[in-house]
């Protein structure tokens, strides 16, 4: 259509040209007007309608890339000299062992003396600063049953009072003269206790505030770890409050035999009850407000332990360390792990590296030894990014010369 309205433009001019423009000036102006046409067309349609000019393409993105240099990191090695290791201090510790004094006791007493030992080598070894208490089962502060049966000497001072034998001290340390000899003497707790024996509740009377503020008064240090260590052949008992009861069977003994064990001031009927009254007397002694310094270990009868498993559990949930172990078995290789692990918890040896790693999980650590170089796993040592320190958490070999260790750092 365009095309046909130039044509008949261009006709019309030439027919009248001559009556009033110039040639030149048909021409000039029969060129603006096919311009004019055309650029009418372009922005309406014939019936009169706007049309809307076409979209520009998009204009793509830029993609800029950071040229990102890769660090570049070399191999450090740091070598430090056994004696050069340093002992990190995270406090002393208090240990209380709890010794059933039943009387099917004797010989599970016998096999905590043969091998304390075994206990107590790794605390010698690293001069570890250590305080141990003795109490017994037995919760009665004062006791003669209808056979005129007494209470054994060391439990007079009242329920969870610390086992004092004659001519030994009743709180022994590291530096306590013939230390092994004084923790046998004091850990044969005899077998004429109470058959009702209750682990918790003795520990719980033991540090209560009457009796840290008299017979067991020095035990519990400032800024002291706290261990409790159950030995016993029967599950920790709980009795009915005083008023559903007068007195309670004894099987050992056949009979029914008066029971004070300090009701007045415990009342639990339920594992929960035993516990958190146990826990409010711990967290007064220590001034703490949770047990993640406070380690756990129940030596049991693992046929009879439904409240101690029961209590271990709830226990380990307040952030407390926690194990069950087997009083039958092998009392050499149980009280040898429980050692070493406080003695580790304790004092644990650590070294300072010169250098910032570059990556933490490129640490690797070498015990060389006169007999060979020991590996250290990764879940052996710790590492502190901001002090650069480095703590093994694991026993030292007696012949170590030297600990190297590898990883990568900034060039």
């Amino acid at each position: 259509m365009r095309h046909d309205l130039q044509i008949r433009l261009y006709s019309y001019m030439e027919r009248n040209r001559s009556s009033f423009i110039p040639e030149s000036a048909t021409k000039a102006l029969l060129v603006l007007s096919c311009f004019a046409l055309q650029f009418c067309t372009n922005q309406f349609s014939i019936g009169g309608s706007s049309k809307a000019p076409e979209p520009e393409p998009p204009v793509p993105p830029i993609e800029i890339k950071a040229q990102i240099k890769p660090v570049e990191e070399i191999l450090q090695v740091d070598s430090f000299q056994a004696t050069a290791l340093q002992v990190e201090q995270d406090g002393r510790i208090d240990i209380l062992f709890v010794v059933d004094n039943s009387g099917s006791m004797a010989s599970i007493q016998n096999q905590i003396s043969v091998y304390f030992e075994k206990f107590i080598t790794e605390f010698s070894k690293r001069n570890v600063d250590f305080q141990i208490g003795i109490i017994t089962t037995d919760n009665r502060s004062s006791y003669t049953n209808i056979n005129g049966d007494s209470m054994p000497s060391f439990n007079k001072a009242g329920a969870g009072s610390l086992v004092h034998v004659p001519g030994r001290d009743r709180i022994l340390k590291s530096n306590t003269i013939d230390l092994i000899g004084a923790f046998q003497a004091n850990s044969k707790t005899g077998i004429t206790g109470s058959g009702i024996e209750s682990g918790i509740l003795a520990a719980r009377n033991a540090l209560s505030s009457n009796m840290l503020g008299s017979w067991n008064t020095g035990f519990i240090r400032s800024n002291s770890k706290l261990a409790l260590i159950v030995v016993t052949d029967e599950d920790e008992f709980i009795p009915l409050p005083a008023v559903l009861q007068s007195n309670v069977f004894n099987p050992e003994k056949g009979i029914f035999e008066a029971l004070n064990e300090n009701t007045a001031t415990d009342s639990a009927v339920t594992v929960d009850d035993r516990v958190n009254a146990f826990v409010a007397n711990l967290k007064q002694a220590k001034g703490w407000t949770t047990l993640k310094d406070f380690s756990m270990y129940l030596i049991t009868n693992p046929n009879n332990r439904n409240n101690y498993s029961a209590i271990s559990q709830r226990v380990k949930l307040q952030n407390a360390t926690t194990e069950l172990f087997d009083v039958y078995g092998d009392f050499s290789s149980n009280l040898t792990k429980i050692g070493t692990t406080l003695a580790n918890v304790v004092n644990l040896p650590s070294i300072k590296l010169s250098e910032a790693p570059t990556q933490n999980a490129s640490i690797e650590i070498e015990l060389v030894t006169s007999t060979g170089t020991i590996k250290l796993a990764s879940n052996e040592f710790e590492f502190n990014q901001y002090t650069l320190q480095v703590t093994i958490k694991r026993t030292l070999p007696d012949n170590l010369q030297s600990v190297n260790v590898t990883y990568f750092i900034a060039k």
